[in-house]
């Protein structure tokens, strides 16, 4: 860990591993990538036409289903990768 990577993660950790794994886990990529997973998947499934999910009830049942399991799961996903990442750097930074 070089220095500048010492001061910011120092920055970090002042937060306390629940923060970190809530703003960077959560809000910052699960929330988000959950988001553009659901919308980017929809399109591109339907030949990218919003008209055609918008007008079919069946497919925006679909996406509505697709944006809730998404947005479930790839939060989870992000609070694994936030606390493991939150130990990785630990360790970086005990080591010195």
């Amino acid at each position: 860990m070089n220095p500048k990577q010492r001061q910011k993660w120092a920055k970090i950790r002042m937060l306390g591993k629940f923060r970190y794994v809530l703003g960077y886990g959560i809000l910052l990529w699960g929330i988000p990538t959950g988001l553009c997973y659901a919308v980017l998947t929809t399109l591109t499934d339907n030949g990218f036409s919003l008209f055609r999910v918008l007008s079919s009830p069946l497919l925006r049942q679909l996406f509505v289903a697709k944006l809730i399991i998404s947005l479930i799961l790839f939060p989870i996903c992000g609070c694994v990768l936030a606390w493991w990442l939150w130990h990785y750097w630990e360790k970086k930074y005990s080591e010195q």
